[in-house]
C-alpha cells in the first residue's frame, strides 16, 4: 500500500523470508505487514525480513512478487516505494517515533 506492498490477487500468497526461511503474509495494510510466524522457532524481534533476494538458501524474487500482484514485474519494481524500515515490536509504533 503506501510502502508499496499490494495485497495479492485472489488465488495466490505472498512469503516473505526469516533467518533463511519463508513465512506467509497474511495481511497487507497501508503501514504493516502481518506475517505467520507458526513455526518458525527462533524469530525474535528486530530479526531481518526479506522481501525481495536472498535469505540462506531461499530467495524471493521480483518475477515471484510481480504474479502474486497480478502485474509485470517492472510494475512491481516501481511500486516498491523504499520507505521500508525495520520497526521492532518490543517497541509499539507510535506518531512519537513513526519514520513517516
Amino acid at each position: 500500500m503506501a510502502h508499496g506492498l499490494c495485497k495479492p490477487v485472489d488465488g495466490q500468497h505472498m512469503t516473505v523470508l526469516i533467518r533463511g526461511r519463508r513465512a506467509k503474509v497474511l495481511s497487507v495494510s497501508l503501514e504493516h505487514t502481518t506475517v505467520d510466524l507458526d513455526g518458525m522457532e527462533g524469530v525474535s524481534p528486530g530479526d531481518q525480513v526479506t522481501l525481495l533476494g536472498l535469505d540462506g538458501d531461499e530467495e524471493i524474487t521480483l518475477s515471484s512478487i510481480a504474479n502474486a500482484w497480478g502485474i509485470q514485474p517492472l510494475e512491481a519494481l516501481m511500486r516498491l516505494s523504499g520507505r521500508f524500515s525495520m520497526q521492532s515490536m518490543e517497541t509499539p509504533l507510535t506518531h512519537e517515533n513513526s519514520p513517516y
